[in-house]
């Protein structure tokens, strides 16, 4: 299934970036068509207007003459005859006050001041420029050109426009092509008109409303004047892809899941069971590797035979390497065991000679020499026994008797046997049972030597000593012991466990962590060390499952 969306998702993403791409530059393409026809259009009508202001403020022309023997009828009528509907449909002459001389668009405004002289005024560029005209109707847009010039020796202004209403705009907008054209004079309400079948937005047309731009590609190639094409096709095609790619995608699920029951029943159920065997075989049961079924599929076949076949391996090699760890084991102890003997049997020898040395000198102090030399002798003797009991206690730990025990109770018993008044002990428990099962004599000794070394540890520097204890009830139970100590040297931790390593000098015999791993170990738990965070000391961390345990 997930191969079957995966590959109609990317599928589709690709068809939709493509043809989104050809229907993107296909709008590109019209825009700038739909810009080239406009432009052109103004360009002509640019150079149409140019040439009927020029031939107004000719000198010798027919215009100049009538403002000077012509009545005003007769400058009207002039005027009236160079008008081309859709052409040139505004022509005024105004004087230097902007009052109109003639116009032949408006012979009633004869006399009167034209509103469009302030806004001419200061403006005068190499295009047509949209004005809002009047006209006996009211105002309508117009794109206009002007120029000025002298009748005899008044000066006047002569405009020529061509008027955008709505039927000049449709024509403009079907010759460029366009979707939309919208006319936007300064300071008054845009002219809009739109091809049929186009589906423009309810709102006023506004070239910065989001609306519009999703719905239309706009474009401005001159000031005041938007061209627009339609975009609906794009979303269409989308929303059609999409639709057809999510029922390709739901036919290809359901063909993927039934094709999936039909392979699970063949080839999913036995790996499945392949799987739990691994899990079983790394749990420690090496002969679930052979209660595998057999397959009739000869591949998984093969597969199922080599997993037993590995499992006979792994069980050979760990019976050879648990012997071999055994003897390097108790290789090592017997390497320790005979230099910690050393130690204390130097000074032992040391005394005797110092004792027969002084009986052959026949020492007058020979009593006190005997006395502090046989003291010495009993120190190191002393020594030696507790190292023995020490390997006696670690070499013949019995096999755990599980109970059910309260750790946060068994964890206060053993900080009240080494905590003095002057040792700050802070505690973390959770309020109920944790319902630990383990052999509480064992567990007793741990947590003995872990607190102990940790006491010993906080009272070696100068801060006040202290103690945090954590249980947090999780499976596996977690009890922390944190001190105010020195710490652990980083290079010590990964050996700190092992028998004979010791942080105390003379002081320890090394056995004592070993002796706390080999009972984790015995429970099934895990024993680590690192750095507390809370006190800036050692913290051990010993982890035992919560279940019954057993050797």
């Amino acid at each position: 299934m997930a191969v079957v969306l995966f590959s109609v998702g990317v599928a589709t993403v690709v068809y939709l970036r493509e043809v989104s791409a050809r229907l993107v530059a296909d709008q590109q393409a019209r825009s700038a068509t739909a810009e080239r026809l406009v432009h052109a259009d103004l360009l002509r009508l640019q150079q149409r207007l140019d040439r009927e202001v020029g031939h107004v403020l000719d000198p010798r022309g027919v215009a100049a003459t009538l403002s000077s023997r012509g009545s005003a009828a007769e400058r009207w009528t002039w005027a009236a005859s160079r008008l081309e509907p859709g052409r040139v449909d505004v022509l005024s002459v105004l004087g230097d006050q902007g009052e109109v001389l003639t116009s032949g668009h408006w012979p009633a405004s004869l006399g009167a001041r034209d509103p469009a002289i302030a806004q001419m005024s200061g403006l005068q560029g190499d295009e047509p420029t949209l004005l809002m005209q009047a006209v006996p109707s009211g105002s309508v847009p117009a794109f206009v050109r002007w120029g000025t010039g002298r009748w005899g020796s008044q000066q006047v202004t002569a405009v020529a426009g061509r008027i955008m209403d709505s039927t000049a705009i449709e024509g403009l907008r079907a010759v460029a092509g366009a979707d939309l054209l919208a006319v936007c004079p300064p300071s008054a309400p845009c002219v809009v008109t739109v091809a049929e079948g186009v589906q423009e937005p309810s709102s006023t047309f506004d070239p910065d409303d989001a609306a519009w731009t999703r719905a239309l590609r706009l474009g401005s190639p001159y000031p005041g004047l938007w061209l627009g094409v339609d975009r609906s096709a794009l979303q269409t095609l989308r929303r059609r892809v999409r639709l057809r790619a999510l029922v390709v995608a739901l036919a290809g699920a359901l063909l993927a899941m039934g094709i999936g029951l039909v392979l699970s029943r063949r080839i999913a159920r036995p790996v499945e069971a392949l799987a739990r065997a691994a899990d079983e075989v790394a749990a420690g049961d090496f002969h679930a590797a052979g209660r595998v079924p057999a397959s009739d599929i000869a591949e998984v076949q093969r597969l199922v035979s080599a997993f037993a076949e590995m499992g006979g391996h792994i069980e050979r090699s760990r019976d050879e390497l648990v012997r071999a760890e055994r003897v390097a084991a108790w290789q090592e102890i017997a390497r320790g065991l005979a230099h910690e003997l050393k130690n204390p049997l130097t000074p032992i020898q040391a005394s005797m000679d110092v004792i027969r040395r002084a009986r052959r000198l026949d020492r007058a102090d020979f009593d006190e020499i005997l006395d502090e030399q046989a003291g010495a002798v009993v120190e190191e003797v002393q020594r030696l026994k507790e190292l023995a009991d020490s390997f006696s206690r670690f070499a013949r730990l019995p096999d755990p008797r599980p109970e059910a025990l309260d750790p946060r109770a068994l964890l206060d018993g053993v900080v009240s046997l080494y905590a003095t008044k002057n040792v700050e002990v802070r505690r973390t428990y959770p309020e109920d049972d944790p319902g630990l099962v383990a052999d509480r004599t064992q567990l007793h000794t741990a947590l003995s030597n872990l607190v102990k070394n940790a006491i010993e540890a906080a009272e070696e520097t100068d801060r006040p000593p202290t103690l945090h204890l954590t249980i947090v009830a999780s499976d596996p139970l977690l009890i922390a012991i944190e001190d105010s100590g020195p710490g652990v040297a980083p290079e010590l931790q990964d050996r700190l466990f092992t028998p004979y390593v010791t942080t105390k000098g003379s002081r320890g015999t090394g056995l004592g962590l070993a002796l706390v791993h080999r009972i984790a170990v015995e429970h099934r738990g895990s024993i680590s060390v690192g750095r507390s965070e809370r006190l800036a000391g050692a913290r051990f961390e010993l982890r035992l499952p919560l279940g019954r345990q057993g050797s």
